[in-house]
């Protein structure tokens, strides 16, 4: 029988399997590659798991603490102007019990932005919730000398928030006691627009945007939680 070619021979014949040291390498990278991969999951999945929770918490937290400013807020305006239209006899008790619930509830407020927000959005609301206090005041019941004051103190926020639209300053400054005959509403009436103005000047917007002090938001926060202390 002829004998078959040597090139032929050559390529019929089984490739040469791989080291036992090759297949140990490779196994090992394997290995490897699987736990830094099951160590990532082990940090990267509790710590995406508390950014989701935090982030539900600050979205609930916002929503509560809007809704208490706009609640309490709107209730100081009612009570306030519900004094400018009333005779001044009957003002002095109310204005003080429209001052005090305030009081209580800018308390409560205080509370929560001390805890989640003392930077930019404690400070809007602290000139919101200063701004609202004066104007309750302003209803009724000042001597000249504490109304100019206080009308400055509103008048400076209105100012800084661009609410001005045509307020009538001095009908709300000569109060009560200035007010005509023929037009027995025209302070109430001015003291209500006012107001209305001043509840348009809410930190709602700050509260929106601002990061909440204690949650987990964002790139770097996520960072900390994967690796503490950096």
């Amino acid at each position: 029988m002829a004998e078959r070619p040597k090139e032929l021979a050559d390529v019929e014949r089984p490739p040469a399997r791989p080291s036992r040291w090759r297949r140990a390498a490779r196994l090992t990278r394997k290995l490897l590659l699987w736990a830094a991969a099951l160590a990532i999951a082990a940090v990267a999945i509790p710590a995406a798991t508390k950014q989701w929770t935090d982030r539900q918490q600050g979205l609930e937290l916002k929503r509560d603490l809007v809704s208490d400013i706009g609640e309490s807020s709107y209730d100081a305006f009612s009570r306030a102007r519900a004094i400018a239209y009333l005779p001044s006899a009957q003002t002095t008790p109310r204005r003080l019990d429209a001052l005090s619930a305030w009081v209580h509830d800018e308390g409560r407020i205080d509370g929560t932005f001390r805890t989640y927000l003392p930077g930019i959005g404690r400070n809007d609301w602290a000139a919101f919730r200063d701004a609202l206090f004066y104007y309750v005041r302003l209803s009724c019941c000042e001597n000249r000398v504490q109304r100019h004051r206080d009308i400055g103190l509103v008048r400076s926020f209105v100012d800084r928030e661009k609410l001005d639209d045509g307020i009538q300053w001095d009908v709300v400054e000569r109060g009560q006691a200035a007010v005509p005959r023929s037009n027995p509403t025209l302070y109430a009436d001015a003291y209500d627009h006012l107001g209305r103005r001043v509840l348009l000047g809410s930190p709602f917007l700050a509260i929106r945007r601002a990061n909440l002090e204690g949650l987990s938001s964002g790139w770097r926060d996520f960072a900390h939680d994967v690796v503490p202390g950096w």
